[in-house]
């Protein structure tokens, strides 16, 4: 998962990311996304999330990658793009 321009205020917060299966897999697209479930009371700004993707272990934002701005509703979905068929990610 992927973070930019997470921002906090002083008090320890913590941030739970759930990742969802991909669904939805053609040979070239696919649709992933997660679940951020934050303490109650934690003052977290979270402006945009999405998900990353390689062939390799752990990706990260150098890789494929993807950014939703973040809607304040605990859930977001990304599309993954430029997929390879017969590949596994």
């Amino acid at each position: 998962m992927l973070f930019d321009g997470c921002k906090k205020d002083t008090e320890r917060s913590l941030l739970k990311v759930i990742t969802t299966d991909v669904l939805l897999v053609t040979s070239y697209f696919g649709v992933s996304g997660g679940t951020i479930e934050t303490n109650p009371g934690a003052k977290i700004g979270i402006i945009h999330c999405g998900v990353c993707w390689n062939t390799s272990p752990s990706p990260d934002t150098a890789d494929f990658s993807t950014k939703e701005a973040y809607r304040f509703l605990n859930k977001f979905n990304s599309q993954l793009r430029f997929l390879e068929a017969n590949t596994k990610y």
